[in-house]
């Protein structure tokens, strides 16, 4: 993790790689799905979404096969994410949904805030504006209810919000 802050990431995935073989050794599967989503993180840093895909996607299928609804909805988001890098946001849009079912299952607000503003991102990213306000709109208010109406991912909604009301006239 220190040479991943320290942006030395080919040592970072060295020890990631050398990690994730030890916890296959030792049969740890909660730390092989969370070596395999840090190697995964590195890629796409690197902007290698095959690579990243992969092992995000690996990452996933350990924590369905573990049951690990939170982690499954970390991966998830994170492949969606890859998939919003690449602008396939159909794709992108079916994985955000799908964590966000698993979110509403787990009653986690403030992960469904999230969810709900990348969401908005990518209504955003096809233009669709109207659809993109009300995520948005729903994200905030979650978190106002919440009290966490001044918290940084607040500002971001609200900044969100700001920017497509003044820039679209919506």
């Amino acid at each position: 993790m220190i040479y991943q802050e320290q942006e030395n990431y080919p040592e970072a995935l060295k020890r990631y790689e050398e990690a994730l073989k030890i916890a296959e050794q030792l049969g740890e599967l909660k730390n092989k799905a969370a070596y395999l989503s840090n190697i995964g993180a590195i890629y796409k840093i690197k902007e290698n979404y095959p690579e990243a895909l992969k092992h995000f996607e690996e990452a996933l299928k350990v924590a369905e096969q573990l049951e690990d609804l939170k982690n499954k909805i970390t991966y998830i988001n994170n492949i969606g994410a890859i998939y919003d890098s690449q602008r396939n946001y159909p794709e992108a849009m079916k994985r955000y949904e799908e964590a966000l079912k698993i979110i509403e299952q787990l009653e986690d607000p403030l992960g469904k805030a999230i969810l709900l503003n990348n969401i908005g991102l990518i209504y955003y990213a096809q233009d669709n504006y109207p659809e993109a306000l009300r995520s948005f709109e729903s994200a905030l208010r979650i978190l106002t209810e919440l009290g966490l109406g001044e918290s940084p991912n607040a500002k971001i909604f609200k900044e969100n919000i700001n920017f497509l009301k003044s820039n679209t006239n919506k």
